[in-house]
């Protein structure tokens, strides 16, 4: 699974248990790109009803991207689910706009830049005759 989201925003990791058996102990464990995450600051752990766990990162950041495995087991087994989360950056949206806005002001540059000389020639031009 690929979630996708913008930086300084939250967002809940969510990982089910579709068949177990009731009433025995689950662990849970997390990891972003092959390192346990352990709760606190902008990480929060969440287990509900003991078939859920919901990973909650607040303030999300760039560096927050990457492979995130939640992992479920007891005395029977295991079994591990992936999502991988893309960060966006806050001004990705205006991108498209800052590259759009630069190309303008180099033309603009370019032909204000000939016109100038176009007139500072046709000028000496002038004096000369």
């Amino acid at each position: 699974m690929i979630l996708t989201s913008t930086e300084g925003k939250n967002i809940d990791l969510n990982c089910y248990l579709l068949i177990g058996i009731p009433n025995k102990t689950l662990n849970w464990t997390w990891k972003l790109d092959d390192v346990k995450i352990e709760p606190g600051g902008r990480f929060i752990l969440n287990e509900i009803e003991q078939e859920r766990s919901t990973l909650s990162i607040s303030d999300l950041k760039i560096d927050d991207s990457g492979l995130y495995t939640c992992r479920v087991s007891n005395e029977y087994g295991s079994h591990e689910r992936n999502i991988t989360l893309r960060v966006k950056n806050r001004l990705a949206p205006l991108w498209p706009f800052l590259g759009t806005f630069g190309q303008l002001l180099i033309l603009t540059l370019i032909i204000g830049s000939y016109e100038i000389f176009k007139r500072k020639y046709s000028n000496n031009q002038e004096l000369l005759e």
